[in-house]
This record gives C-alpha cells, sequence and structure tokens, in this order.
C-alpha cells in the first residue's frame, strides 16, 4: 500500500496515474483527506510519497515506512537532516520519470524480499518439525550425552555464522559502467540479491558523469561497483590523467550526495587482440591494447588509494599465459562471456559479503 501525502493536488494526480501504470493493484490513500479512518490506513500502508518536509519525514520514518519525497529545489540541510534524508528508506525525487524508476525499483525489492521470507519460512518449519520428531524419538535418560552435547556444539557454532551473514533486506547494491556492465546478467549470477544494473552500451566517463542522479543517487546505495574507461581508449582523445580524473569526479560525486555509500572501482578488463583464432573480432577490439590498459589501472589504483576507496584488481583474474584476455571468458576479444562472468561474480561477492575471509585488495 501507498500513502499520499502530497499538499499539491496536481503532484498527486500525477503520482497515482504513475503508480496506476506501474500496479493497478496498488491501492492509494491521499493524505489531503486525511481522517481517522485514513490514519489507520497509514499504519497499514508500506510506502510513503510526502513533500520535502524533515519533520514529516522524521514522523514516516517512526512508524517504520519507506518514504519518497518530493524534492523540487536545492534546500541548505544540516548533518543531522542529511543523514535522515540518506537513512536507507529514504528516496528522493524531483519528476515523474525519477519517481517511476523508484517506485519501480521498490516494488521489485520487494517481491524479492516477500519470497526470500516465504522460502526462509518454509525452511524454519521444517527444522521445527525435525527437531520435533527427533526430540519425540530420543531416550530421555541420553539427553546429554556425548553425541547430543556434539549436536547442540553444531548448531551453535550454525547460529555464530548466520549471524554473521548480510542482511541483504538493507542493501543496495548498484552496477554502474558501459556494455561490459550492461550485458552483465545480474539477476542470473546474483539471485535474490538487492542489485541494480545502470551499465549502458557504449558508456564513457563524461556519460557516467552526466546521468550519475537518474542511475546512482535515486537508488540509495549502499554500495556501487564503477567499472568504466575501455571506451574512452577507443573513441575519444583523453590522455590517461584525463580519464582518471574523470573516475576520480565520479567517485568524489557519489561521496558528496551519498556519503554512506561504499565505492569499488574495477580495473579496465584486459583485452584479445589475437586473430589466430575463431573467436576474435579485430573491429570490436579496435584500437585498444593492453599496454595502456594497464598504465591506466595503475593510475585508477592509485587514485583510490588517495580517494580511500576500494580498488578491484579484476584485470589479472581475466588474462591468460601470456597476459590477454583468457579466450575462454570472451566473446571477441573484448566483451565477457558466461564464464568469464562467473570468475567476475566469485571476485566481487567477496566485496559484497564484507565477512569473507578473502576479501583482498590487490
Amino acid at each position: 500500500m501507498i500513502y499520499l501525502s502530497l499538499k499539491d493536488k496536481i503532484e498527486s494526480n500525477s503520482v497515482k496515474k504513475t503508480i496506476e501504470d506501474l500496479d493497478k493493484k496498488q491501492i492509494i490513500y491521499d493524505a489531503n483527506k486525511l481522517t481517522v479512518d485514513s490514519s489507520k490506513k497509514l499504519k497499514k500502508s508500506k510506502i510513503v510519497i510526502c513533500n520535502f518536509d524533515i519533520d514529516k519525514i522524521k514522523e514516516y520514518l517512526v512508524l517504520n515506512k519507506i518514504v519518497i519525497a518530493l524534492k523540487r529545489n536545492k534546500v541548505s540541510l544540516s548533518d543531522e537532516e542529511t543523514n535522515i534524508l540518506y537513512n536507507n528508506k529514504v528516496y528522493t525525487y524531483s519528476g515523474k520519470n525519477e519517481l517511476r524508476e523508484i517506485l519501480s525499483y521498490i516494488i521489485k525489492r520487494e517481491n524479492i524480499r516477500n519470497k526470500v521470507f516465504l522460502v526462509s519460512s518454509l525452511i524454519i518449519t521444517l527444522c521445527i518439525l525435525t527437531v520435533l520428531k527427533f526430540d519425540l524419538n530420543i531416550n530421555k535418560t541420553k539427553i546429554l550425552n556425548s553425541q547430543s552435547l556434539e549436536i547442540a556444539k553444531k548448531e551453535e557454532q550454525q547460529k555464530n555464522k548466520k549471524d554473521e551473514k548480510v542482511d541483504f533486506k538493507k542493501e543496495n547494491i548498484v552496477f554502474y559502467g558501459d556494455s561490459i556492465t550492461d550485458f552483465y546478467n545480474l539477476e542470473k549470477f546474483y539471485e535474490n540479491l538487492p542489485v541494480i544494473n545502470s551499465g549502458t552500451s557504449g558508456f564513457q566517463t563524461k556519460d557516467l558523469l552526466n546521468l550519475i542522479k537518474e542511475r546512482v543517487y535515486i537508488y540509495n546505495p549502499t554500495k556501487v561497483f564503477i567499472m568504466i574507461g575501455t571506451n574512452d581508449i577507443a573513441f575519444t582523445d583523453l590522455t590517461n590523467e584525463e580519464l582518471v580524473n574523470n573516475i576520480k569526479e565520479i567517485v568524489n560525486r557519489i561521496k558528496d550526495n551519498r556519503p554512506k555509500t561504499e565505492i569499488f572501482v574495477e580495473s579496465i578488463y584486459p583485452i584479445n587482440r589475437k586473430t589466430d583464432n575463431d573467436i576474435v573480432d579485430s573491429s570490436m577490439v579496435n584500437i585498444r591494447k593492453n599496454e595502456r590498459i594497464k598504465e591506466i589501472n595503475k593510475k585508477i589504483k592509485k587514485m583510490c588509494e588517495q580517494e580511500k576507496v576500494t580498488y578491484i584488481n579484476m584485470y589479472d583474474l581475466l588474462t591468460d599465459e601470456n597476459g590477454d584476455l583468457n579466450l575462454d571468458y570472451t566473446v571477441e576479444g573484448l566483451h565477457i562471456n558466461d564464464k568469464g562472468y562467473e570468475v567476475i561474480t566469485k571476485k566481487l561477492m567477496e566485496y559484497i559479503e564484507p565477512n569473507s575471509k578473502n576479501k583482498n585488495i590487490n
């Protein structure tokens, strides 16, 4: 259920139309006609769409609502208000297209959570039934024997292990980049995780800068994985320093606008120019060369160290014994196939799962 708390009737009607287009099953309550009955309905709603009013946003957060606030103008905020605004349940929009993207994401995320909850409930029920059956058959005189103690010990270990796992209900993970990100089937490789693919084929660093609000900020991400630069090498006259400065600007804008977001910058991936095989397409690889890619990656790594964000050396994971993109991992010498994405996913999960023992910055 979605609860409207917009003073502007025109905007309220526009929001209603947007929601109806997305999901006709959603029930909408208009706060402009606030009554005792509508107050009860507010308590039942999951999402509140309201004007940008910090006091009102605080009230809705106390009620444990997901808040989407209409923010038309730049507003000067205190540190306390900034923390409230960037709470992982607060989103802002300035136009119906942004609202549409936010609602689409939230509806999709809630559907995933409901599926996860249903599966978890079934597993817990099965476990309880198993335990009850075990209790009915166990000999009470042997309840404290060594076997029972061993079972109790294992259950405690499992409980501790479970407590260490990430609560993905609080995560919004954005992948931001070019076609290599765009073609990355996140739903396949990160099943039931809250991931957003903000990659677009052909994008260069300037495109990521120009569209950062629409592709990153609106999702209030907890983590952002950035992988960009190969198209700048092929299609622009940017120097290595200028290219890396653009990536630095992307990082700094995210830090300024979403200060609680963890930022991860991947190295530019290697390519394969060798044509003595049936895979490599020279026209697709274009003028890209691994020698230059490696030089740029050194500068990206240094920039990440200076900006205190995480650099991920994906380059070395994807190369063969000759230092070229492994032909087992590529479609035509540039783009990645499913086998390559499996390698990439395994590496990135070390950063998505913060308790991983293999989380090393290369």
